[in-house]
């Protein structure tokens, strides 16, 4: 079982990559992960300092591992001028047909305009901490290309909408503290697994802040809301400093669930606050590339959920087997390097 790409195991929040000299490029470098057409280049600008200049959005070809510097074949590129921050999505003057597990790449670049200090945009993105799986980028330098391990928010795009899979193009990576008190009291992730599974237990990042006699829980539910296995915390023995990772096993053995139904991971607090960590994607096809379709859903009390599908929390099923469906990014992932210099 493999972290998600771009999985941290601490808190993080976005931080961002300007890109303010001639020379500043950023890129992601994978492989098709299916047979299609690419259509166009996404990133996410988090920040616009002056007049930014025009940039252009380039698929490459590969070379030892980095962008090659070429178009990976006549007009698979476009170019944006970015006068306000949010989701960029940049048509390919012509549509680029791959087959699946094509080498290739997706660049940002200066194209032309004044770029300096006070005139650029920025890419967000952010580090992905000692148990990212998959996904090394670089940000930034000049002169020469270079990896690390970070998430960017740039990917290209199929023309049916999906993204790369195990690409991070996400727009915050934010926390949340709550109690048995608190509206909503209870934070799940949803997942309709695409086959069947046996779930032995979660690995989730969280923080507890009660000491002896508090026992947070993370409870697993079936679409009727009946519990099918339940984790009890000793907070004791988890970090009241910061938010870590963990594995967290069912008191009452693995769980088997059935391909195409409904299931939720929640978060159950005591009277004790517990800190989670939740990451929102630019869109919902996002979402899914990046977390593998897992998406937050909340109640109060013993009402009913509200979905939401854009954003996730750092809570995912450790699975005992694989599905015949398969689709899950956080078992076998493919691995899709992010680079920048």
């Amino acid at each position: 079982m493999y972290a998600p790409i771009g999985f941290t195991d601490t808190l993080n929040s976005m931080v961002a990559l300007a890109l303010d000299a001639a020379g500043d490029k950023v890129a992601m470098v994978g492989r098709a992960h299916k047979t299609g057409t690419i259509d166009r280049i996404d990133c996410y600008v988090t920040a616009i300092t002056g007049t930014p200049p025009t940039y252009e959005a380039r698929l490459e070809s590969i070379a030892s591992n980095e962008p090659s510097g070429s178009l990976i074949a006549a007009n698979r590129n476009g170019t944006f001028t970015p006068v306000s921050t949010g989701l960029k999505s940049i048509t390919l003057t012509s549509p680029y047909a791959v087959t699946a597990d094509d080498p290739l790449c997706a660049v940002i670049e200066y194209s032309s305009g004044t770029v300096d200090g006070s005139n650029n945009a920025t890419i967000g993105y952010r580090t992905t901490g000692d148990m990212a799986a998959n996904g090394p980028v670089g940000m930034s330098n000049t002169g020469s290309w270079a990896s690390s391990l970070s998430a960017a928010a740039l990917s290209w795009r199929y023309s049916d909408g999906e993204y790369v899979t195990g690409v991070q193009m996400i727009t915050s990576d934010d926390s949340v503290t709550f109690n048995s008190g608190s509206t909503p009291d209870e934070h799940a992730n949803l997942w309709v697994p695409p086959g069947g599974i046996t779930i032995a237990g979660v690995l989730a990042l969280i923080r507890t802040y009660g000491t002896g006699g508090s026992s947070p829980q993370i409870i697993l539910y079936d679409s009727g809301d009946s519990v099918l296995g339940t984790i009890t915390i000793d907070a004791t023995k988890t970090p009241s400093t910061s938010a870590r990772v963990g594995h967290f096993f069912f008191a009452g053995g693995p769980v088997e669930l059935s391909g195409g139904s409904t299931y939720r991971f929640a978060f159950k607090p005591d009277g004790n606050n517990i800190q989670i960590a939740d990451v929102d994607y630019a869109n919902a096809d996002a979402l899914i590339a990046g977390n593998g379709g897992l998406s937050k859903s909340t109640r109060v009390g013993a009402g009913g959920w509200a979905d939401d599908d854009t954003v996730a929390y750092k809570l995912w099923p450790l699975a005992t087997t694989i599905p015949a469906g398969g689709g899950l990014s956080f078992i076998g992932s493919r691995r899709n390097t992010l680079i920048g210099r």
